[in-house]
């Protein structure tokens, strides 16, 4: 369930977007997305039983899905799959065993080479993985999750809309119990596929 308000999210944020600019309550809805598919990343990391096979498909979403990005968009951005990526890294390298300063250096590296790279919600959105990965405790979450955003505002100059993004862990617990699997296919190709859709549609219906 969480995947399917994910993914829905995110289409009419997008749509919007591009055919809707200027109404911005249908961009509020599109902020609660990234938050959804970054909980179901480090969910996907704790259950996995294969790191690499997970990450090599993140990693090849993540190329297809550039092409279509920039079509639509015309952003120098890295698509957001690059930050997922990136933040599942990080969370792989937080559970290795050995506990130094080589490690956390790693981990630092990896949250300015999101920044550095232009990676679509850069060290804001590496952040949300770490957090619904590292604590436990639903009121620290939400705090940290607060405390996140108003970085992101102020760092990536996101417009104050963004602060709703902070609803979606409400709507986490309330969902989570709910959740049901989707073929992998599906679940993996829907992010480039929506792209090349509405980049066709753009075609036929010329965006504003």
């Amino acid at each position: 369930m969480i995947n399917v308000i994910a993914f829905l999210t995110m289409l009419l944020d997008h749509i919007c977007q591009i055919y809707l600019p200027d109404i911005e309550r249908f961009n509020v809805i599109g902020r609660l997305s990234f938050p959804l598919f970054a909980y179901g990343i480090a969910k996907g990391f704790k259950y996995t039983q294969n790191f690499k096979l997970y990450a090599l498909r993140l990693l090849i979403v993540a190329i297809v899905s550039q092409f279509p990005y920039y079509l639509l968009f015309k952003l120098d951005y890295l698509n957001v799959c690059f930050g997922l990526l990136i933040g599942l890294f990080v969370l792989k390298l937080y559970e290795l065993k050995y506990n130094n300063f080589i490690k956390y250096i790693m981990i630092f590296f990896l949250f300015i080479l999101a920044h550095v790279i232009n990676v679509e919600y850069g060290i804001y959105g590496v952040s949300f993985i770490v957090i619904f990965h590292v604590f436990k405790n639903k009121y620290v979450i939400f705090f940290m999750q607060i405390f996140i955003t108003i970085f992101g505002i102020m760092e990536y100059d996101y417009y104050a809309i963004q602060s709703v993004s902070v609803l979606s862990f409400p709507l986490i617990l309330c969902l989570e119990k709910y959740d049901f699997k989707i073929n992998k296919i599906i679940k993996y190709s829907s992010y480039p596929v929506h792209f090349l859709i509405i980049w066709i549609f753009t075609l036929i219906i010329p965006a504003k």
